[in-house]
């Protein structure tokens, strides 16, 4: 009684992606819960240094999104439809033994609680409506319905049509997707969830933000410029951050001893440098985009710490990419590329970041009180370019970070560098983000959830109308096409 015993979090992506869900198996541990994590592959190492007990469920991210040459090509050239698409593939080719791995560590681990976090959204909604598990939702955003706004950077139509394309093309294609998975769910543990769970009804829960309690790990100070029609079904509990401590703790996973210790000779050594990384992203090729960021730190004047990230920026990089001698010289001179960073550490102490605005690092930037430039590439990154705008906490570029020229950049450094109004938003907007705690508000969430619905069963009450809503959907389908094929024009 009070609490929950055993919790199971799932979830799959990038190790940017990955890094907040850590934060909060890391606090969910400390509760005292018996706790597992379900996600991909590649993170098992990462996660042993939190002592974090893992089980594999998704496919390697970081080896698909390096190796696959759709999702590739779809991130050189910014095409978040062609991203989307070859993350449905993916998913597709890997779905038996997804469900085969969720139906087993479910049967095993015998959870009380389920978290489902992001690219988890079928086996989160499989979990509460066919198992009858609790559930909550834990995402890092959300995507809603906007009439005035389209998100992901997708064209704004005339009288909110826009609908269309978020409906039809993004969650439709990500239902339909989810097929091949309900197929094998449907033989693994004798129960499909599409068969009733229809697209008009799974349309109707995600224009809530999500079937059933719904965080999102975004500061509330963030709900009016993105999420202005969002209702008390989503609730923004502020950053779930790996914080300061914690990286120098377990430096290895953020460039080591070494690394740490180059970069804080190098901020000893100078001026407030500029922070450019893109992390997971690889704009047209490495060259490219290593030559543009050290032309635009050269034409600004800066000094800079660049993060090499899975482009693998670098000095040899460089050097490979252009015969210019001068900007060579600059850049041994005066910038300091490292493969990882720690960025809790470093972020207080530039004067600005360049990046290209995923919610991790974005949030971070501001929780350090320092300005945002942000180059989108795809996806989210372009919401939260307009989100910088609309704090006046920084530059959300209007541009794709593959049309962006090094002048340009360069000049938007320099004016974000010389504007006193961004630096004091930015400065009050770190000072009250650094007041939340996501985590915190989490581990209240769970806990609360848990006496509230559950124990009051309250929870079961809402699985069982469920059920019935989409058996009496099931069944209004079924006499429907009983009708038409009868002839009549009659629907029940």
């Amino acid at each position: 009684m009070g609490k929950p015993s055993k919790i199971l979090m799932m979830t799959c992506g990038s190790r940017g992606d990955i890094q907040p869900y850590i934060a909060m198996a890391c606090a969910l541990k400390d509760e005292g819960y018996e706790f597992q994590l379900l996600t991909n592959l590649d993170h098992e190492k990462f996660l042993k240094d939190f002592d974090i007990t893992f089980k594999h469920m998704h496919p390697a991210a970081d080896h698909a999104l390096q190796t696959d040459p759709d999702l590739i090509a779809s991130m050189q050239k910014g095409d978040t439809m062609s991203f989307i698409k070859g993350l449905g593939s993916c998913f597709k080719r890997n779905a038996l033994e997804m469900c085969e791995k969720f139906t087993q560590h479910v049967k095993e681990f015998k959870p009380d609680l389920i978290i489902s976090g992001t690219l988890s959204d079928y086996f989160g909604a499989y979990a509460w409506m066919r198992m009858g598990l609790p559930t909550i939702f834990v995402k890092l955003q959300v995507l809603l319905y906007n009439p005035k706004r389209m998100s992901f950077g997708m064209p704004t139509l005339p009288c909110g049509a826009h609908k269309f394309i978020m409906n039809q093309l993004i969650f439709g294609g990500m239902y339909k997707d989810w097929k091949e998975l309900d197929v094998h769910m449907g033989n693994l543990y004798g129960r499909k969830l599409q068969d009733e769970w229809t697209l008009d009804m799974f349309l109707d829960d995600v224009a809530k933000g999500g079937p059933y309690f719904n965080f999102v790990c975004q500061s509330p100070e963030f709900k009016e410029a993105l999420y202005p029609t969002a209702d008390e079904n989503v609730k923004l509990i502020g950053a779930c951050i790996i914080n300061a401590k914690t990286q120098q703790k377990v430096s290895r996973n953020f460039g080591g001893d070494t690394a740490a210790q180059k970069i804080q000779s190098f901020l000893d050594n100078g001026p407030k440098p500029v922070y450019c990384g893109w992390g997971s992203m690889t704009c047209k090729s490495p060259e490219f985009m290593v030559e543009l960021v050290v032309k635009a730190l050269m034409r600004s004047g800066q000094r800079a710490v660049v993060l090499g990230g899975w482009a693998g920026l670098s000095l040899e990089c460089l050097k490979k990419a252009t015969q210019d001698k001068d900007l060579v010289t600059y850049a041994e001179q005066k910038i300091l590329f490292v493969e990882n960073a720690p960025h809790e550490i470093l972020f207080p102490q530039v004067s600005c970041a360049v990046h290209h605005g995923g919610a991790g690092t974005m949030t971070s930037v501001m929780r350090a009180g320092v300005p945002n430039i942000i180059t989108p590439v795809f996806l989210d990154q372009w919401d939260h370019a307009y989100l910088v705008n609309e704090l006046g906490v920084g530059i959300g570029c209007a541009k794709q970070f593959q049309r962006i020229t090094a002048e340009e950049l360069g000049d938007t450094i320099t004016k974000v560098l010389g504007n006193q109004e961004i630096a004091s938003k930015a400065k009050a907007l770190g000072e009250k983000l650094m007041k939340e705690d996501g985590i915190k508000q989490l581990v209240t969430a769970v806990n609360k959830f848990w006496v509230d619905e559950v124990e009051t069963k309250n929870f079961q009450a809402k699985v069982d109308a469920r059920r019935a809503a989409m058996a009496k959907t099931k069944e209004s389908c079924l006499a429907g096409c009983f009708a038409g094929m009868c002839g009549t024009s009659k629907r029940v």
